[in-house]
């Protein structure tokens, strides 16, 4: 996930930061749109793989590395995304 949210972090050259081209910010939004679509289909994945481990434990330990290596990349720019991994995770870690 972190190599999908430093993809969209590319920085402008600063000459075109000031000038208004419609075509560059439609192509930036275009770039997020996409990042946000890969991201959700990562964290698809990683969902049904945590849902499909039958031990309460080692489900809680998949998750828990889930958070740490891979959830906060989309902390910031992809809240809603990380706030609907966080409430899944915690909906596989109280199911039985």
């Amino acid at each position: 996930m972190w190599e999908v949210v430093r993809a969209t972090s590319v920085p402008m050259h600063p000459l075109l930061r000031g000038v208004h081209l419609p075509t560059v910010q439609t192509a930036r939004s275009r770039v997020k749109q996409a990042a946000e679509k890969r991201l959700g289909t990562l964290l698809d994945a990683q969902l049904k793989a945590a849902a499909s481990i039958a031990d309460p434990a080692e489900r809680k330990q998949y998750i828990g590395r889930l958070r740490a290596a891979h959830w906060d990349a989309m902390r910031g720019p992809y809240a809603s995304l990380f706030v609907r991994a966080d409430l899944e995770g915690r909906r596989l870690l109280a199911a039985p």
